[in-house]
């Protein structure tokens, strides 16, 4: 029988791809891919901001996860 993935396990496998789209951002936003209009950047800032804040979040539950196992 297979071992069910542990919530640590899932963070990882969420936060890999979310790191990844980031970078892409970053890359975009700083004209990586041509110059943006000014209502691209605006939207892409916004998806940006709220990745981090995801991220973040993430990050948080990862550490009320160690906290738990001690």
């Amino acid at each position: 029988m297979a071992k069910k993935p542990s919530l640590r396990d899932r963070l990882k496998d969420v936060k890999n791809p979310l790191a990844t789209s980031l970078g892409a951002l970053d890359v975009v936003l700083l004209g990586g891919m041509g110059e943006l209009k000014e209502e691209q950047r605006r939207f892409l800032e916004v998806a940006k901001k709220n990745l981090e804040k995801v991220f973040v979040e993430m990050e948080k539950i990862k550490e009320s996860l160690g906290k738990e196992s001690k």
